[in-house]
């Protein structure tokens, strides 16, 4: 989903944002636990147009799910 495909932030295309993508992945697909959707909040706050999810982590989001083994590949 999404940045594999051609159509990937185009103007106007609300269906091809990563909003969008986080926005299926948790309705659709849901998170297997809390962890997991905040490992998913901070992998989308590293794209730059991704504001929302950099506001939405915790402070201690990073150490916490790295401390738990969930960031070990960063």
């Amino acid at each position: 989903m999404g940045a594999c495909r051609a159509d990937w932030l185009k103007l106007g295309d609300n269906n091809m944002t990563p909003e969008f993508i986080f926005g299926d992945l948790a309705a659709n697909y849901r998170f297997s636990s809390s962890d997991v959707a905040e490992k998913a909040i901070l992998m989308f706050a590293r794209i730059q147009e991704c504001d929302w999810a950099r506001k939405m982590q915790a402070p201690d989001s990073y150490d916490r799910l790295r401390k738990a083994n969930l960031l070990a590949h960063w």
